[in-house]
């Protein structure tokens, strides 16, 4: 009796070892994914002019064009402007921002919303950007750019009605086949193009073929031209 007493004992001595031995494990925790509560601050709005002042007013004007992730630190709080650069229309507009605790640093993704082919937007060139705040913080930021914001380098063709230079740097041309109400249509000029465009000898009004790709701020740029006779 006396010695399954003592047997007992020792085993549960031994479990009790081994548990807080698990306790004490080295293993390093998983790092959380907790959302972090953040506003996102409308231009225009009441709240932007209060804050769209002096530095943080020079801050903003001077990024909002841009592609990419900045901020600025005022008071207690850290504002954050997120732009994807220039695109040829309206339409395009960012969401699903999502701003994640990572222990170590900040994580911010977001997707950009493009417009459909057949969605009537403006054709205005726009800057799509989105301001917002969270309480201030000093890790760093995790940003990897916005999901969807993707161009294209493959080579479209198109025709339309030459309407002359806008300046050294582009042209404008009414795409044939579209709606006498849809405004013409600005054009980079590629390098090569820019140097040579005289010796084309386009007069407004021609009719002319042309080969253009998408750049990666989404403005479309000719690199070749044919006028039709």
């Amino acid at each position: 009796m006396y010695k399954r007493l003592t047997l007992a004992l020792s085993f549960l001595m031994l479990v009790t070892v081994l548990i807080v031995g698990c306790g004490n494990s080295n293993t390093p925790s998983q790092p959380t994914t907790d959302k972090i509560s953040y506003e996102i601050i409308k231009i225009p709005s009441a709240d932007f002019n209060t804050i769209n002042k002096g530095d943080f007013a020079t801050w903003y004007t001077n990024n909002y064009k841009n592609n990419g992730l900045y901020s600025y630190s005022l008071n207690e709080e850290k504002y954050f402007l997120l732009g994807v650069g220039e695109k040829p229309t309206g339409g395009y507009y960012i969401e699903e921002l999502s701003v994640i605790d990572k222990i170590n640093e900040i994580e911010v993704t977001a997707n950009l919303h493009s417009p459909t082919e057949n969605e009537d937007v403006s054709d205005a060139i726009t800057y799509p950007h989105l301001l917002f705040k969270i309480k201030h913080d000093i890790r760093p930021i995790a940003f990897n750019g916005v999901t969807g914001n993707t161009f294209s380098s493959e080579i479209e063709t198109d025709s339309g009605e030459f309407l002359g230079q806008i300046d050294n740097n582009s042209i404008e041309i009414k795409i044939s086949g579209g709606s006498e109400e849809i405004p013409p249509k600005a054009f980079q000029l590629s390098e090569e193009l820019k140097e040579n465009i005289m010796e084309y000898d386009l007069d407004i009004g021609d009719e002319i073929t042309f080969n253009y790709t998408i750049s990666q701020i989404g403005r479309p740029i000719i690199s070749e031209i044919k006028k039709l006779k």
